[in-house]
């Protein structure tokens, strides 16, 4: 695997088994070394498993509302279609008539689902008041806003081909797509929405973001990796971005002032399973692990036990204080298990 040449690593013993990794990139931003190293705490973090409905054996937690008070994901009772469910105070509430998943919710509950029908299409609904809403357009959600816009992806019939995935945005109270605008013919996808409305994600091979005022275009490039390496951009919360590229794993930006980062200890983290905070904070799986990096202080996430110890991180609250997601059993003896859980962190 290639590294950044430009990037530089510091290792620090901290207390409580953490360590404080600092690095300095080209593209200009550092994460602050504390003048008191042993200072640096890692967050105290604890595992919880979920509830799931009567008569089901598995399932996951694919989102959150920003709070983290309310957990979504789907259910399974061992049969090859999933339930969609709602996690709030600890009890598992079954979506009624929403064979899927819910993948998102924003503040006032408003949850968005995607269903997979016998072909392996994907279906998008939204989730309100009680009510599921079905939307137009075969196409996979990703997030919904603060306003009730839900963005993803469509496909887009080509003349001569297969159709092709490209961004769009469902407005609110809206069935029907629209499109994001992007540079020519292109394909991507829009990933998350802010609260302020900014959207992020992927066109071809750069990380994208479209913003409120109508503008839009590739974010930064991490210094040193090439236009033809892909750089995409999972989450925004506040000004922050996370994204993945194989060259520096995983980057984060700052849209205030349009820098980028290598995050230490995460160049080997997976491309899927990232998540930022307000406050910068960043969510990733590397190796067996759920991961938290604060303040250069990187923090495993405790596995929920022995038999159990993959564990995929989905979100995290934005204050930091809720990581949800799914714990994998290792199959041994038993058959590979999904089970939805939470961390909470002090």
């Amino acid at each position: 695997m290639v590294r950044q040449a430009s990037t530089r690593f510091r290792l620090v013993s901290g207390v409580g088994g953490a360590f404080v990794l600092v690095v300095t990139t080209a593209a200009g931003m550092s994460w602050a070394q504390p003048d008191d190293p042993s200072a640096a705490t890692a967050p105290q973090c604890a595992v919880h498993e979920l509830p799931l409905p009567n008569g089901h054996q598995a399932g996951t937690v694919l989102g959150a509302s920003p709070d983290g008070a309310s957990l979504v994901g789907s259910s399974n009772d061992g049969g090859s279609v999933g339930a969609a469910v709602i996690w709030r105070g600890g009890v598992a509430e079954p979506v009624d008539g929403a064979p899927g998943a819910l993948v998102d919710m924003n503040g006032s509950g408003v949850a968005v689902g995607d269903s997979v029908d016998a072909q392996q299409n994907h279906h998008p609904w939204v989730y309100e008041s009680g009510e599921v809403r079905e939307l137009t357009g075969e196409g996979t959600p990703s997030a919904i806003g603060e306003d009730g816009r839900v963005v993803g992806s469509r496909l887009k019939p080509t003349p001569n081909g297969p159709p092709v995935a490209v961004p769009a945005v469902w407005a609110p109270g809206a069935n029907d797509p629209v499109d994001l605008p992007m540079p020519g013919e292109q394909t991507g996808r829009a990933s998350d929405i802010a609260a302020d409305g900014t959207i992020v994600g992927t066109v071809q091979q750069d990380a994208y973001v479209w913003r409120p005022d109508g503008t839009h275009g590739p974010l930064r490039r991490p210094d040193g990796i090439p236009a033809t390496e892909g750089v995409s951009a999972a989450k925004i919360s506040g000004s922050w971005v996370v994204g993945w590229t194989m060259s520096a794993g995983v980057v984060r930006w700052k849209l205030e002032t349009g820098t980028v980062e290598a995050v230490p200890g995460l160049q080997d983290a997976e491309p899927a399973n990232q998540g930022i905070n307000d406050s910068g904070v960043v969510l990733a799986k590397t190796g067996y692990d759920a991961v938290t990096v604060t303040d250069g202080v990187l923090t495993t996430l405790p596995a929920l036990n022995s038999d159990r110890p993959m564990s995929y991180p989905s979100s995290i609250s934005a204050d930091g204080r809720v990581v949800a997601g799914t714990a994998q059993t290792n199959g041994n003896p038993s058959p590979v298990t999904e089970l939805p859980v939470y961390w909470t962190c002090s």
